[in-house]
């Protein structure tokens, strides 16, 4: 029976393209953790909560975001990696960069929906 290895072992040019690819990637995902902070900021302002509140999100939001966020970028040079190793790499590719691009829409939407309604920051 022919059968393909589970693993294969890397190259130094598949290795840098894995690389590259999630350093693109982690900044998508930084950039999505701003975007989340400025979401959660218009909430507060939309039900006007309350300048206390504003300043908890502010400052702590961009903490709890942070770790959440490094601990996404983590995972994404794991599946990223493993992909690469099962010649899965471009279809994983491709998922993280939708997932990304669905998640920054939904930010970006509902970020013009409350500049519509006025409280946009």
């Amino acid at each position: 029976m022919n059968r393909r290895p589970e693993h294969t072992e890397l190259t130094l040019s598949q290795l840098a393209l894995c690389y590259s690819l999630w350093l693109v990637l982690s900044a998508g995902v930084i950039w999505l953790m701003i975007q989340t902070r400025l979401n959660l900021l218009d909430i507060v302002l939309l039900f006007r909560l309350g300048p206390w509140l504003l300043t908890t999100i502010d400052r702590f939001g961009i903490l709890f975001l942070g770790v959440i966020s490094m601990g996404i970028i983590v995972f994404l040079e794991h599946y990223l990696r493993t992909g690469m190793q099962r010649n899965q790499f471009w279809t994983r590719l491709v998922r993280i960069m939708f997932i990304e691009a669905v998640l920054l829409a939904f930010s970006y939407a509902f970020q013009f929906g409350s500049r519509v309604l006025g409280t946009g920051s």
